[in-house]
C-alpha cells in the first residue's frame, strides 16, 4: 500500500510500483492476516489470477486458539457454503508473537 501510494505521489515510477506489486503480489508470501472471520493466516502461495485472493495457511481461529493441523485454503475459493473468509487487515508478526517461517517450511519426507 505504501509503495503504491508513494507511486501515485510520483515519488516512483509508477510503471516500477505496478511491476513490483505484480511480481510480489499485494499480499507477498508470509504476509501475516487477519480474516473477516476472525481467523488468523499466513500467506503461502500467491494467486496470479486473483492477487486478492492468496493461498494462505490457517494458524489461529476466530477465538484465537491455535490450529493443531493448520489447514490451507484458497481464499478466492467459497468451500462448501462456509463463512466467505476475506482480508480484514495485515498483521504485524512482531506485535503477534508469530514466527511466520515455521508456517511456510515443507514438511520433509525424511
Amino acid at each position: 500500500r505504501h509503495l503504491y501510494q508513494a507511486g501515485v505521489a510520483n515519488q516512483f515510477d509508477m510503471k516500477l510500483v505496478q511491476a513490483t506489486v505484480g511480481y510480489l503480489g499485494i499480499y507477498p508470501v508470509g504476509s501475516l492476516l487477519e480474516l473477516t472471520t476472525g481467523e488468523h493466516a499466513v500467506v503461502i502461495e500467491l494467486n496470479p489470477a486473483e492477487t486478492l485472493h492468496p493461498y494462505v495457511k490457517l494458524i489461529k481461529d476466530h477465538e484465537g486458539q491455535p490450529y493443531a493441523t493448520p489447514p490451507v485454503v484458497n481464499l478466492g475459493v467459497n468451500e462448501n457454503g462456509e463463512k466467505e473468509r476475506a482480508i480484514r487487515r495485515i498483521l504485524d508478526p512482531v506485535k503477534e508473537g508469530v514466527g511466520v517461517g515455521c508456517y511456510l517450511e515443507e514438511p520433509s519426507d525424511a
